[in-house]
């Protein structure tokens, strides 16, 4: 269901619409009633070759003409029978913006997840579960003056990121969309994400705490996330419901 060059086609739910599932089996989710409320539609591409991500199967993202220069940024899948991974972002293109006062080149550079971060493994049960973590780096260079103290080199972006999931439900789904009543587990899906901001220049690294202190960036901040998905039995993920409540429908399987 996640071929490259196909279209998917979906709706959105509203956050507070759908609330988050509860635990346990012979469980009955009716969400027929629930209208859709505003369509979508994007489309799964041809990866494009890179040695970073050699195994990947399909990407998604952007590429688009902003501010003067291109802006590409892709994310590299791998799906097969086993599992289904989030392997890292690519940067497809050099890009220089000025953010407040301070001028910021982002080089073309993959983020690569050290080892891939695991969205789910197959075949999908109910009770089974997955733990893992997983980090990436994302490299960057600043200059400008700071306080009287003109700076210019690298800053890091490393984040460290804990996946703790667990196929908690098991039951019936009827969703609008869909004529039939449809057999689901319901994958509850946590991740926790730390990111550190350095730099291994000495200057940038004594000034770096008092900057992000005065913008307003806590370092070594952890936000955690969970996400629900509902695994339909011979048509795949058909329903997301996102941490902020929000959920996103598959049509068409």
């Amino acid at each position: 269901s996640l071929q490259p060059n196909t279209q998917r086609n979906g709706y959105f739910i509203y956050s507070g619409i759908i609330t988050a599932p509860f635990a346990g089996t012979g469980l009955y989710f009716d969400y027929a009633p629930v209208p859709m409320t505003q369509t979508w539609t994007d489309s799964i591409k041809t990866p494009v070759a890179v040695p970073e991500y050699p195994s990947a199967t399909y990407m998604t993202g952007i590429n688009i003409d902003a501010l003067g220069q291109n802006i590409a940024a892709n994310e590299y899948y791998e799906l097969n029978n086993s599992k289904w991974s989030d392997l890292g972002t690519y940067l497809g293109a050099d890009v220089n913006i000025n953010l407040m006062g301070f001028g910021v080149i982002i080089n073309r550079q993959a983020i690569e997840r050290d080892p891939a971060q695991t969205m789910v493994n197959f075949p999908i049960r109910y009770a089974d579960s997955l733990q893992e973590t997983t980090t990436s780096t994302f490299t960057m260079t600043v200059s400008g003056t700071f306080n009287g103290i003109p700076i210019n080199g690298p800053i890091d972006i490393s984040t460290t990121t804990t996946v703790v999931s667990k196929n908690i439900a098991y039951g019936i789904m009827d969703l609008n969309g869909y004529t039939d009543s449809l057999e689901v587990v319901v994958q509850q899906y946590t991740t926790n994400t730390t990111t550190e901001i350095s730099s291994t220049d000495f200057l940038i690294n004594t000034v770096l705490d008092i900057a992000l202190t005065q913008l307003g960036i806590d370092n070594n901040q952890t936000i955690s996330n969970t996400t629900h998905r509902f695994w339909a039995k011979n048509k795949g993920l058909v329903m997301t419901r996102e941490g902020n409540g929000m959920a996103f429908v598959r049509t068409g399987l």
